[in-house]
Formats: structure tokens, C-alpha cells, sequence
């Protein structure tokens, strides 16, 4: 195991990783990682082979899990 700031898995990690890279940084705010993460969608949307029309962003913290409405 290592500790990394940020990931990304399997083929997606391709197309993810620089955006990850260039945009992530320490202190995030949780908007400033909800909106990273809506970069992320769109850019698989874009590159992805498959459609990813639905899906569900989970936020797992001290609280509780919470769902992060799609934006739109």
C-alpha cells in the first residue's frame, strides 16, 4: 500500500490522471472536489467507450454517506 492524494482505476486512469494532476490540490474545499469530480464525469463522457449516462456521486465522511446531486 502507498499513500497517494488522489486516484484513478483501471482503464479511466488514462484520461483521468493528469486531470487529477493538474487540478487537485491540498485544503480542497468539498465543492472545490464536487466540482473536480463533475470534470471527471464529463471527461469520460467524453473519452469513455462506454456510456456513462447515470451516475451516482457518494460522499462518505464522519456523518453518514451522503449523494451529491448530478449536475447539470
Amino acid at each position: 500500500m502507498h499513500k497517494v492524494n488522489f486516484a484513478a482505476h483501471g482503464y479511466a486512469a488514462y484520461f483521468l490522471s493528469s486531470l487529477l494532476d493538474r487540478h487537485w490540490k491540498e485544503g480542497m474545499s468539498r465543492e472545490e472536489v464536487i466540482e473536480l469530480a463533475h470534470q471527471c464525469f464529463n471527461e469520460l463522457k467524453l473519452r469513455f467507450l462506454i456510456n456513462l449516462s447515470s451516475i451516482t456521486m457518494k460522499i462518505v465522511d464522519k456523518d453518514g454517506v451522503h449523494v451529491v446531486p448530478q449536475k447539470q
